[in-house]
């Protein structure tokens, strides 16, 4: 649908645009076929949706703009539309997103084109209705034996002694009735969102500043057709953000992090308590600190080394009962990109499960986690909407590891309550402890929700009261786990 470049005269823009920036446009728009379906499908609103395409992304893009007071009277309508957008500070807001970024001006442009071509036809409409309304008006006073022009009160008069082909009268006119600043302001707020949103969505698949411009046309594409991967990607980034913080955390911390309460003799790890005794008059209470001593009876820090020395398995198992559907799976799942990014930075091993009912489970796999942008995108856009069985999916990921690989983690999120017999619970503490196998749960709380059963198969159990506004508390401490 693309088409080789001709320059277009400049009589036909509301802002000036020179050739450079018609061939820039061009190659844009013969990539992508959006833009080419907006023009075909816009000229039953406006005879000329490309010239306006063209002012709109030259407008975003250019860091300086000049108006073009030759325009045609047949395009006369491009120049209010374009003029009045540029005063608002919706614009400015706007622009410094889009601001010499080829695919971002034209993805914004793509945008407020769709609500410029509804904006344009309604002021069409209006003007033609003012017209119309005075050329009824000059009819009637002239069939009433009046002279147009001489007002005898009266709307009627009124409209009589006015021109119905004064163009510019007409449209500030329209322009008035329409409130064309509100009806600008409201789309360039929701362009800057769906920009924002995109660019989101496009960072949660990788390094958005160093995605190329088709790269970013082609994810966006196959987001536009995937609207639970979108939403779950364009959340992705704050859970990476977050796993790398909290990593970077534990590593800074390295081996003096302090988990638990011991008894020995180490002068660097005892607690200040048991340094009162030393400190005291009492002699016998000074023999007692060295008794303790001799003895490795002090009460000390138990300190743990927090950077891994392993690589085992990252899985995080998703409940995708009909329950989780809409927020709670999209809060999963971008918390499982998260871990993803974890995984990515350690060389380890991902494994997405998705379980529903009995036998039911599917499964992504990502070494090292490693993944292309649409593996990612299919893994955030599945969602099975069946049952709940936990034991089919704690089957699968016994399958999965690697039990000569210690420190894997099992992350288990769930709305549910499914029963796991004892027999299974036994085999799965026997290959937890085989394996070094940790499991993670996080309830998200519902009406039926019970943590009795979780607590029979996990090492930690959360449950999360609030999934919206807490989610980020809860996925910082499983990171901080893991």
């Amino acid at each position: 649908m693309g088409s080789e470049f001709r320059e277009v005269p400049q009589d036909h823009y509301a802002v000036e645009n020179g050739k450079y920036i018609q061939m820039t446009y061009q190659r844009i728009y013969n990539k992508r076929e959006a833009l080419q379906i907006q023009v075909k499908k816009g000229k039953d609103r406006y005879k000329f949706p490309k010239d306006l395409q063209q002012d709109l992304f030259s407008a975003l893009f250019k860091k300086s703009v000049k108006e073009n007071k030759h325009i045609k009277k047949d395009h006369a309508l491009q120049m209010p539309v374009l003029k009045k957008m540029q005063e608002l500070d919706e614009f400015k807001h706007l622009k410094r997103l889009t601001n010499l970024k080829e695919w971002e001006a034209a993805e914004a442009g793509r945008h407020m084109t769709e609500k410029a071509l509804d904006i344009m036809k309604q002021l069409q409409d209006e003007m033609d209705e003012r017209s119309e309304a005075i050329k009824k008006a000059k009819a009637d006073a002239k069939k009433n034996g009046k002279k147009g022009g001489k007002q005898q009160g009266g709307a009627g008069g009124k409209l009589a002694g006015k021109d119905p082909n004064d163009q510019e009268a007409l449209l500030d006119f329209a322009m008035k009735k329409l409130d064309l600043s509100k009806m600008l302001k409201d789309s360039l707020r929701k362009a800057k969102q769906k920009l924002q949103k995109t660019a989101e969505s496009l960072e949660g698949l990788g390094d958005y500043q160093s995605m190329s411009d088709d790269d970013k046309e082609k994810y966006t594409k196959l987001l536009e057709n995937s609207s639970q991967a979108k939403e779950v990607l364009s959340r992705a980034p704050r859970m990476k953000r977050l796993a790398n913080s909290t990593q970077k955390t534990k590593v800074k911390k390295g081996h003096d992090e302090i988990f638990d309460i011991e008894t020995g003799n180490d002068l660097s790890k005892v607690l200040p308590g048991e340094y009162i005794n030393l400190a005291s008059d009492d002699e016998d209470l000074e023999n007692l600190f060295y008794k303790k001593l001799l003895e490795e009876d002090l009460q000390q820090y138990a300190l743990r080394d927090n950077v891994k020395k392993t690589k085992g398995h990252f899985l995080i198992c998703i409940d995708n009962s009909g329950s989780m559907g809409g927020e709670p799976i999209i809060q999963a799942k971008s918390f499982a990109v998260g871990v993803l990014e974890r995984a990515r930075k350690d060389k380890r091993s991902f494994f997405g499960v998705d379980f529903s009912g009995p036998g039911e489970v599917q499964y992504s796999e990502f070494r090292d986690g490693e993944c292309s942008p649409e593996e990612l995108i299919e893994y955030a856009e599945r969602f099975m909407c069946g049952g709940t069985c936990f034991q089919t999916a704690l089957q699968k990921c016994m399958d999965l590891v690697d039990t000569t690989l210690p420190d894997t983690h099992i992350i288990f999120i769930t709305d549910g309550c499914d029963h796991v017999s004892s027999d299974f619970i036994e085999n799965l503490q026997k290959w937890k402890e085989e394996c070094g196998a940790m499991i993670h749960g996080l309830l998200i709380d519902a009406y039926h929700a019970d943590m009795g059963e979780m607590r029979k198969f996990c090492d930690t159990v959360r449950k999360a009261v609030d999934i919206e506004g807490n989610m980020k508390d809860y996925a910082e401490e499983i990171f901080l786990n893991i």
